[in-house]
């Protein structure tokens, strides 16, 4: 590997260093509360694939369901970036409305 190709990630790690270092000695957050927080995050990203999945399933096979019914439609529509960011929302707020809605 290049510099070229760990660049980004030597970025992340240093920024999120620092954000720790800060938020710890400063700002005074507790580190222990960190594990939880990770634990929620993967399950906000298990919700998101999920979305993601299901928006993508569908749309193939609504893709599918128009060409069979009306006329050609191109299935490269559903492989739009905006698809991956919508799933994620939906995916972040189906999740946070879970917990919420769960006490």
């Amino acid at each position: 590997m290049t510099l070229d190709d760990l660049y980004i990630y030597i970025l992340v790690a240093l920024t999120s260093g620092l954000v720790y270092y800060l938020a710890v000695k400063r700002f005074r957050l507790n580190p222990k509360v960190l594990r939880p927080v990770f634990e929620e995050f993967s399950q906000c990203i298990g919700a998101f694939i999920l979305f993601l999945l299901l928006n993508a399933g569908i749309g193939v096979v609504g893709a599918f369901f128009i060409r069979t019914v009306w006329r050609f439609f191109p299935l490269y529509t559903v492989t739009d970036l905006m698809l991956v960011f919508l799933s994620a929302i939906q995916g972040f707020l189906f999740q946070l409305w879970w917990r919420r809605s769960r006490g």
